[in-house]
């Protein structure tokens, strides 16, 4: 109902001796407004029984409440004078804010009154409403009415007051109070006579709401509706506090982002987070942080940000006075934190009545409980700090300490009642803070000493440390003067004043001025008997010579006696005057803004003499004798020394201590012992100082500078005062500081909530403005109460943008040795979530590391060997190749999830001294826990063959390391001692416990006498592993098996049907049987096992089990039993089903995966290669094959699969085992060697046929083998060879003329040359021939060395390539190689890497040489029947490039040969392009080892380096709504995929938000080298727009157009003149390139790095879930100084991946930057994605990690590059045409200008949609505003060329097109298409900006120009280095450097493993070296022998 505005209450007492009753009723509601009925709280008596008495202040009263069912009564006492009151329950207590204009009512009964004569008191509060934070709003009425109802408005207007200031609130104090209010007081006493009050009917109703809403401050205020939750938190409530409130602000967040599980540190800085002791409350889109702590001691000594920790503090003005600081610095960091709240001056209480004791940290002595000491903040002390900066202060003593009075019997003390003393420092002043000080003295400077020479100055520069104040004029009084006198006289006025006194620019002070000029001029006296007494007075007149007439006391001093001889000294115009007396020695000053501190005031700076050869006799003493008498004197004494010359002269003097206090009229006099005639003359001056302190810096002052004596610092707080950033005390009363830094330990995304763009929040209990010790006090001031309340932030753009994902650092650990460690692969369990690791040690390795997430580490892991030691590991192309002369071996450690060490074990190679045994690679088959390893194992020995046995040791569960005797053992073959290098490989299954199941080599079947053999590099991939021995699956579609003509799918096939020939029912001691058609299979057992259903007549319906099956007699015997009254008969039908689908062997292995390994075989033919011996094959053998593959007339023979090899052959191999180590197929990958069978012959040459396409003189240098007919085991070299006549010419004749029997092999060509010189103390050949012109292109690669004529070879493997000298590092096994010997590098072909998915193997490789071919060959199509029982066996296995008959006299019947010749079916990768360097190739096998697609890539230099294979779908269809079990953290809902399960989103992309499943893709990484000749991958899918109607994969395709340059799929490096192929430094760019999975079109490619920068890649990985892809590698900074622990600036670092170059150099998952030094890693800076080097040099690589987001959309745009790019602006003119520009002709064109982008070398005007003319005016003004932007180049090459505009206002509003410069300098363009007729003028105004979004300018050596900028970051979201230096000297070293070798994902989570090495950490055992992020330390190595180590690290998404 409607009110009027009430503003008075209306009171009614009826007095009466008995029962009284009073009817008080108070309403509370707004102005105009009707009040809601909606009661918020009310009494409901007898429930509501927690009603309470007591006093206003809060103190309970002494009566008890009576509770009735009408209410609730008091009575008191007689006499009592303060009033009490009704105290609400906990039901009128809360957040009440909805009752702000709403009402309160109540009912008050008088039931008793003793005194019938007793005054009523009016004066008290009627109602009283307490907030939870210490005041309250109190009512109290003007007057009493007569009318029984009494109304009031609650609100601002309604005459109540606030507590605090006694004064009405506003409206956000009133909502402050009912939002946090903690009970309502109603008076229950109104006289002071006894009384009995009952109270009724207590009702709290609402009003109309007011909503707490932020406003663009960033601070709470009211709203009438509810705000969005854009900027306004869920929980945000009003400040209780309200307009008194300290607001919680946030004003950053370091890092803003966290992995999705959580528990990443993050620091949020801002204000007000609470005092010290408090906990506040963290958000992330109102998540609680599961922990939040403050940074310690950080809020009470803070730093400015611009320094670090290393920085002191100023030293104090007055160290003795300021006690202050003095027990703060003392104080240890416990004491700080048990009484953050403390106002430090460094005097607490010692428990009597004086203190400057504040204790021990064992026993401190505080008063916790009022402050009533010497410290501040109780009752007894208002809110101020104090010190003493001088004696002369009366509240000081002569210590310069506050006078320690007596407290008396004070307040917290004993009476609480009772005052303190009143001479009590505190209560006697008050105001005793150094803010109210006196007015600072000043004064000039008017000289300054320099080189022992006193100049006249008005400045200073910034090097001088000396000064002159205006009292350097002085003189004395000659008579003493009275406090009265009005005039004095001095010795000299003319001494007082300075030549040109009055003009200060001019002014002299080291000459006399006139008397006259001293009028209007202050000077201060100094009484000569009391230098402590002083007076300012200003000179009025002139009287006599030396007389003058003063007005006193100026300057607020006073008027006193001073005794003749005082001293006088000037102030020129300051009033507040300074001397040098009044500078004590350490005190501070300030000229402009900095500050100095006085060593020495009044000092001697230098003493002069006349000369440097001054005087003689000097041979005594040096030290200088100093006199001062009176009237000279002094504080402290001058000391010094002379040195003299050689002829006892006096060269010079040094002043060793200034001294201080002497006089500037009267210095001491000086003299040397034992010599004369050289005179001193001491050099006074006012100070001298120490330049730049309290933080500020030194700089030059002039305008003759004015100097300040500081007795307050407002700001750095360094004098005497506290209360700045300096010191931890508050300044005035406002209260103690505030935390301002928390640390959160951030949430768990949950399931389904967005995890990007989030705002994190604080909620914090600042207290309000005023000083909380007040505030905080208990009524009685004698103890603490905590009254703060919590509120929140605010949101704004400073807390939101958080967001989950971008991977960090979780875990790591190191492996290590005391010599070397190299990780070689790692694998991951996607069921555990354990990680794997393999790699090679040098006598032994430990395990051991820490963790941020876990402590589970539990010690270390070692396992030893016995081997000896070596130090030849420098990297992992020491490990994976041929490794002689270091005794290595292999081992394994399992990690688990979080980074425990499960087990380590060891394979050990024994037998010869260097006997050698390294694991390679790892797969992990998840489906049956099983680990497959592969690696090699030799005598290490390159000079003969030993055989050396390899030890598999299994783990020991209790030790978890490997136990002590061997497990299981291999041997390498026992060929001759005379047999060179031979290496076996081998692959070895184990349980996840560890333990061996099974092992299998890969070695020489046969290999020739003296020659070598070499297994490396293998690779392993699992897939599907745990099937792969089911042979011949069919695949759908395939047709139908042979026996089941009904077949219904791949789970349910019928086997067979017909009709029974007859059926018996079984019965006791017989069994049911039934005869199935004559049909039927004639195979016993064949049927067992299957289900038989009758489906036509008698027993229809009947389903029985098949268990024994009779081929010969159809008979299968069934149960249970047929039904006796149902059996069937002859005219019954069946159909037998519900078994597996019988197939053909058609070569397709399919579905069933398979172990694929991988690897490099390499022949060597031997230091006697044909002089002695035969040389035949080499045969190589890679295992059995599965017994289904025998031949049918050898059932029982077991059939191995071998390669034939020809000597110094060198071939890359694919093979595909089973999981019981059975080889289904082995495929020669790259081979260009040839295999053929001479038409005709003769000794020295050959004729041959082959259809193999090769080049002319292809073969010279390299060896050909017979290996069947006439010279069978014969090799020679190839002396010349022609492919147009088939001819070959061998070096040394053949035994025999060769003939048509003859069949042979010449090895594979690598690059060849000839050896000019070599060095053997250097191992250095320099060679001659066609070899690549960049530095280490040949590392790693092993050659071969031979006489001309092929005899007397030497092996070795090049270790360094130094490209200008063709000079080759080598590593020899065997004799030196000589000038003139033949070069053979094996190096035509190698697999980088192999990957698996949709049952095909993928692999990719570098391509040295032309007409390399792949092997495609096939298994034979004999009808193998699978089912029951068993498999017949085919007749004949297909045999790939079959030679036909035995080449040895080996039998090798039941061998399935693979040689490297070709067949019809072979896939050639053809004629590589003209090229400078490397091509590469990536083909696609299916399961059975036939050929699915084939792509290769030529014309520049490329180097592939690893690949990938990803499948982001679940069974070959998008992803459903869950994923590998429940709904938890790692399942799919939590990543916010959608319903339909289109898209799976990537929470560690920063750009966008889902990762689209769109394909299967396969992903290569390489290097390209070459910035002048593209690599040439054809025509790409993407974009779309340029490849649709086009040929994907066409080569050669034009860059000039540039819609066509887009896909023309064509990459060359980012470089220049500075880089190869024009200088011999190679500076490779990073590669990625996809292909599609299904046909091997390549899809898009991606290039990044830095122009003239080198990076590498070494491994990569593809998260099988989103799709995205990680590479790691190496990148080179190109400058030193970019180092580690050189982050100085924001500034620094290398864009490696062009992220800053993109405008995105903060994205989220960069390296935190580390300016702000003082906190620790991974607690400060935002993300930085300029890298920087771990060494200090530009040749040491550093490890980094990079991710690649790809989007799906088909386009592909990436990123946001080109949307970041500012677009440009101006307007158009009317010259503008609809001609094109050359039809236009008003300009002279650029080069090539009359053609267009679009068009290439076409005119524009020939575009099909027409050609305009745009003359453009830019407006746009670049970053720095320094002009307006400018397009550069020329013609179609400028920036501007390929920009879209759009015409955003004007004339053809609307128009979209391309533009391409036809004259830059004239700004002419042309644009496509042609302008609509409206045409333009200057009143169409444009917009440039990129046209094309989604190009990586792949085919430009540059991204410098602004339309490329940032074009290597195109779908990277991030990039990070991997790890960082531990050191305290990091950013000196120079050899430091990671190289990650390795990469694993499982759930989305990363696991990087690789070397590092060079670390400060080696030279002290047990010192950490390494560290990730911050997360981890990892100590790396053991001793100072150790040369590389080994890191895991993980990272959580």
């Amino acid at each position: 109902m409607s009110r009027k505005n009430i503003d008075m209450i209306a009171w009614h007492l009826t007095r009466r001796p008995c029962y009284h009753l009073v009817l008080l009723v108070v309403l509370f509601f707004s102005i105009g407004v009707e009040a809601v009925d909606r009661i918020l709280a009310s009494a409901s008596f007898p429930a509501d029984a927690r009603w309470m008495t007591s006093y206003l202040n809060g103190l309970p009263a002494p009566y008890q409440v009576q509770v009735d069912n009408s209410g609730a009564s008091a009575t008191d006492r007689a006499n009592e004078n303060q009033p009490w009151y009704f105290t609400s329950s906990a039901v009128f207590s809360g957040d009440m804010s909805d009752a702000y204009n709403g009402i309160l009512s109540f009912r008050i009964m008088h039931v008793q009154v003793a005194d019938s004569n007793a005054v009523m008191i009016t004066s008290h509060p009627i109602v009283m409403l307490k907030a939870t934070c210490g005041y309250s709003l109190t009512w109290t009425p003007k007057s009493f009415p007569t009318t029984d109802v009494v109304t009031v408005n609650l609100n601002e207007y309604s005459g109540w007051k606030d507590s605090r200031t006694g004064k009405a609130p506003d409206n956000l104090d009133f909502l402050g109070v009912l939002s946090h209010l903690e009970s309502i007081k109603i008076l229950g006493s109104y006289y002071s006579s006894l009384e009995t009050t009952k109270i009724m009917d207590v009702k709290l109703i609402a009003g109309r709401s007011q909503y707490p809403c932020c406003n663009a401050r960033s601070e709470v205020d009211a709203c009438t509706t509810k705000p969005s939750q854009e900027f306004n938190p869920s929980n945000l409530v009003f400040y209780c506090e309200g307009s008194q409130r300290k607001t919680v602000k946030i004003s950053t967040i370091v890092p803003r982002y966290s992995r999705r599980t959580g528990g990443a540190w993050i620091t949020v800085t801002g204000e007000n987070f609470g005092l010290a002791g408090t906990k506040p409350i963290v958000r992330v889109d109102g998540r609680q942080c599961q922990d939040t702590k403050f940074v310690p001691s950080r809020v009470l000594v803070q730093l400015p940000s611009n320094i670090d920790d290393s920085t002191g503090l100023a030293a104090l003005n007055n160290k003795r006075g300021n006690a202050l600081l003095n027990a703060w610095m003392t104080a240890t960091d416990s004491m700080k934190n048990m009484y953050p709240e403390h106002c430090w001056n460094g005097m607490k209480d010692d428990g009597s009545d004086k203190g400057y004791n504040y204790g021990t940290e064992a026993s401190p002595k505080y008063i916790n409980q009022g402050e009533t000491g010497i410290d501040t903040g109780g009752p007894c002390f208002p809110s101020h700090c104090s010190s003493c900066p001088d004696a002369s202060k009366s509240w000081c003593d002569s210590n310069n300490q506050i006078i320690a009075e007596s407290s008396g019997i004070c307040k917290g003390r004993g009476d609480p009642l009772t005052a303190c003393n009143q001479n009590f420092p505190y209560q006697r002043f008050p105001s005793l803070c150094p803010d109210n000080l006196d007015t600072p003295l000043v004064s000039n400077v008017v000289a300054t000493a320099r080189s022992n020479i006193r100049y006249s100055t008005t400045s200073l520069t910034s090097s001088d440390t000396s000064f002159d104040l205006l009292d350097i004029r002085s003189t004395n009084i000659t008579a003493s003067l009275q406090a009265s006198d009005t005039s004095m006289t001095v010795f000299s006025i003319t001494d007082l004043v300075c030549q040109a006194q009055n003009t200060p620019q001019s002014r002299n002070c080291l000459q006399d001025g006139t008397a006259t000029e001293l009028v209007q001029n202050f000077i201060k006296i100094f009484d000569a008997s009391d230098p402590m007494k002083s007076e300012i007075v200003l000179v009025e007149q002139i009287t006599g010579d030396n007389t003058i007439a003063i007005a006193r006391g100026k300057g607020g001093s006073t008027a006193i006696a001073f005794t003749a001889g005082s001293k006088v000294y000037l102030c020129g115009k300051n009033e507040h005057c300074l001397t040098s007396q009044d500078l004590l020695n350490n005190r501070y000053v300030r000229m402009d803004d900095e500050i100095m501190k006085v060593t020495n005031a009044g000092g001697i700076v230098n003493v002069s003499i006349p000369s440097s050869t001054c005087g003689s006799g000097y041979n005594g003493s040096t030290a200088l004798i100093v006199e001062c008498l009176a009237p000279c004197n002094f504080t402290t004494p001058l000391t010094g020394r002379v040195i003299v010359n050689s002829d006892s002269s006096i060269h010079s003097v040094e002043v060793i201590s200034p001294g201080s206090g002497y006089s500037s009229n009267f210095l001491p006099t000086i003299t040397v012992e034992n010599g004369d005639r050289c005179t001193f003359t001491p050099i006074w001056t006012s100070a001298i100082v120490a330049r730049a302190q309290a933080l500020t810096s030194a700089q030059p002052h002039s305008n003759v500078p004015t100097v300040t004596r500081m007795d307050c610092i407002d700001s750095d707080e360094t004098g005497d005062n506290c209360g700045g950033r300096c010191k931890p005390c508050p300044s005035g009363v406002r209260g103690p500081q505030q935390q301002d830094t928390v640390l959160c330990l951030t949430p768990e995304l949950k399931h389904g909530l967005k995890p990007s763009d989030l705002a994190v929040t604080v909620e914090a209990a600042p207290g309000p403005t005023n000083s909380p010790y007040q505030v905080r006090m208990n009524e009685m001031r004698t103890s603490w109460v905590d009254k703060s309340s919590y509120s929140v932030s605010c949101i704004s753009e400073q807390n939101r943008g958080f967001e989950y994902g971008a991977h960090d650092f979780v875990w790591s650990s190191s492996l290590k040795s005391d010599h070397a460690v190299m990780i070689t692969g790692t694998t991951v369990d996607v069921n555990t979530g354990d990680t794997y690791v393999v790699g090679a040690m040098v006598k032994q390795v430990t395990i051991a590391g820490k963790h941020i997430m876990s402590s589970e580490q539990m010690g270390s892991l070692t396992v030893t060997t016995a081997s000896a030691d070596c130090t030849a590991v420098s990297g992992i192309q020491d490990v994976v190749g041929l490794h002689q002369h270091c005794a290595l071996n292999g081992f394994i450690a399992r990690f688990s999830k979080s980074g425990k060490a499960m087990w380590l074990t060891k394979i050990e190679a024994t037998g010869p001294t260097n006997a050698t045994s390294v694991l390679t690679d790892a797969s992990f088959d998840s489906a049956r826990s099983e680990l497959y390893v592969v690696g090699h194992y030799s005598d290490g020995d390159g000079s003969s063959n030993a055989v050396t046995t390899l030890s598999l040791y299994e783990v020991n569960p209790s030790t978890r390391v490997s136990q002590a005797t061997t497990t299981k053992t291999i041997a390498t073959e026992a060929f001759t001692a005379a047999n060179n290098v031979y290496q076996e490989g081998f692959v070895v299954k184990y349980g996840k416990g560890g333990n061996v199941l099974w092992y299998k080599k890969i070695n020489a079947a046969v290999m020739p006498g003296s020659a070598g053999l070499i297994v490396s590099d293998l690779k392993v991939e699992a897939y599907k592993a745990s099937t792969s021995n089911i042979i011949n699956t069919q695949l759908h579609g395939s047709g139908k098996p042979p026996t089941a003509p009904t077949s219904t799918s791949r789970v349910d096939i019928n086997y067979d049907s017909g009709v029974v020939q007859q059926a018996v029912q079984g019965g006791t001691g017989t069994v049911s049987t039934v005869t199935l058609a004559a049909t039927a299979s004639s195979t016993d057992k064949w049927y067992n096992g299957l289900t038989i259903r009758i489906t036509k007549g008698p027993g229809y319906g009947q389903k029985r089990t098949i268990y024994e099956y009779d081929g010969t007699t159809k008979v299968a015997k069934v149960q249970p039993n047929w039904d006796p009254q149902q059996i069937p008969t002859s005219s019954s039908q069946y159909v037998i089903e519900g078994g597996r689908p019988t197939s053909w062997v058609s070569g397709m292995h399919w579905s069933n995966g398979g172990v694929y390994v991988s690897g490099t075989i390499q022949t060597f033919c031997g230091p006697a290669c044909y002089t002695s011996g035969d040389k035949n094959a080499t045969y190589v053998r890679m295992g059995e094959m599965p017994d289904v593959y025998r031949d049918s007339n050898s059932p029982t023979t077991p059939k191995h699969i071998d390669l034939i090899l020809s000597q110094d052959d060198h071939e890359s191999f694919v093979a595909q085992f089973d999981m019981d180590g059975r080889v289904f197929w082995t495929r020669l990958v790259g081979s260009n060697g040839l295999y053929g069978q001479v038409t005709t012959g003769a000794v020295s040459s050959f004729t041959f046929d082959s259809t193999q396409r090769v080049e002319e003189d292809m073969f010279v240098g390299a060896l050909v083998t017979v290996v069947a007919g006439t010279n069978m085991g014969e090799t020679r070299m190839v002396q010349s060879f022609s492919f147009s006549t088939k001819n070959v010419t061998v070096s040394v004749d053949f035994s025999d003329p060769c003939d048509s029997s003859t069949k042979f092999i010449i090895s594979n060509r690598g690059t060849q040359g000839t050896v000019d010189s070599y060095t053997p103390a250097t191992n250095v050949a320099v060679l001659s021939g066609d070899f690549l012109s960049f530095d280490d292109a040949y590392k790693g690669f092993n050659v071969i060395f031979a006489k001309p004529d092929g005899s007397a070879q030497t092996l070795a493997r090049i270790v360094s390539y130094t490209a200008s000298t063709r000079s080759f590092t080598l590593n020899l096994y065997g004799s030196d190689p000589a000038a003139g010997d033949i070069v053979h590098i094996l190096d035509s072909a190698t697999i980088a890497g192999i990957a698996v998915a949709d049952d095909k193997l993928f692999v990719t490789g570098l391509a040295t040489q032309s007409y390399l071919r792949v092997q495609n060959c096939s298994f034979d199509s004999a009808t193998v029947l699978e089912g029951p029982p068993a498999n017949t066996q085919p007749i004949q296995v297909f045999e790939c490039a079959n030679v036909g008959a035995s080449l040895s006299s080996n039998d090798h019947s039941s061998v399935a040969l693979v040689a490297q010749g070709s067949n019809k079916s072979d896939a050639a990768v053809g004629v590589l392009k003209a090229f400078t360097g490397w091509g590469m190739y990536t083909l696609a096998y299916n399961g059975s080892g036939a050929v699915s697609w084939l792509q290769q890539a030529s014309g520049g230099t490329f180097r592939p380096r690893a690949i990938a294979a990803v499948e982001p779908s679940v069974g070959g269809r998008a992803l459903e709504s869950q994923w590998g079990g429940t709904t938890d953290s790692r399942s799919l809902p939590s990543r916010n995929q959608p319903d339909d399960a289109s898209h799976a989103r990537s929470v560690g992309s920063e750009n966008f938000p889902t990762a689209v499943i769109d394909g299967r893709y396969v992903y290569v990484a390489g290097e390209v080298y070459d910035w002048k000749n593209a690599t040439d991958f054809g025509r790409t899918r993407f974009p779309l727009e340029c490849s649709r109607g086009k040929v994907l994969g066409e080569k050669s395709v034009s860059t000039a157009r540039l819609l066509e340059a887009q896909c023309a799929g064509q990459v060359v490096a980012k470089g220049s003149e500075a880089s190869w192929p024009v200088a011999s430094s190679a500076s490779p760019d990073i590669v990625l390139v996809q292909y599609s999975m299904s046909d091997g079109t390549v899809n898009l490619i991606r290039r990044t790095g830095q122009e003239d920068g080198k990076e590498t890649v070494a491994t990569i990985a593809a998260d099988p879930l989103t799709g995205s892809v990680y590479l790691a590698g190496q990148f080179y900074v190109k400058d030193a100084i970019n180092v580690q622990g050189g982050e100085t600036t924001r500034t620094g670092g290398e864009d490696i991946f062009d992220l800053a170059a993109a405008k995105r150099g903060e994205s989220v998952g960069c390296p935190l930057q580390r300016v702000q030094g003082t906190l620790s890693l991974g607690e400060s800076g935002t993300p930085h994605c300029k890298l920087y080097s771990q060494a200090k040099s530009t040749t040491t690589g550093s490890g980094y990690l990079v991710k690649f987001t790809f989007n799906g959309d088909e386009n592909n745009r990436g990123n946001l590059n080109r949307r970041l790019v500012p677009s440009i602006t101006g307007h158009l003119t009317a010259s503008s045409s609809l001609l094109s520009c050359q039809d236009k002709n008003l300009v002279t064109p650029d080069a090539n200008g009359q053609t267009h982008v679009l068009t290439g070398s076409a005119d524009c005007k020939t575009h099909v949609s027409g050609c305009s003319c745009l003359y453009l005016v830019i407006q746009s003004r670049i970053s720095d505003g320094a002009g307006v932007y400018q397009d550069g180049g020329a013609g179609p090459q400028s920036y501007l060329s390929g920009y879209k505009i759009r015409i955003t206002a004007g004339r053809s509003k609307g128009y979209e097109g391309i533009v391409s410069a036809y004259s830059v300098s004239a700004g002419v363009y042309n644009v496509i298409p042609s302008l609509p007729s409206t045409g333009v003028d200057e009143t169409s105004q444009f917009q440039l900006f990129p046209w094309s979004e989604f190009t990586s300018r792949l085919h430009l050596p540059s991204c410098s120009s602004p339309v490329n900028a940032g074009c290597g970051a195109y779908n990277i979201d991030w990039a990070k280095t991997v790890g960082r230096s531990l050191v305290s000297a990091g950013n000196t070293q120079i050899t430091a450097e990671t190289s990650p070798v390795s990469l694993s994902l499982v759930h989305s989570d990363l696991l990087v493993a690789g070397a590092f090495s060079g670390f400060g950490g080696y030279t002290t055992t047990g010192q950490a070296s390494l560290g990730f992020e911050g997360i981890d330390e990892i100590v790396g190595f053991a001793n100072q022998n150790s040369a590389v180590a080994s890191f895991l690290t993980r990272l959580e998404d």
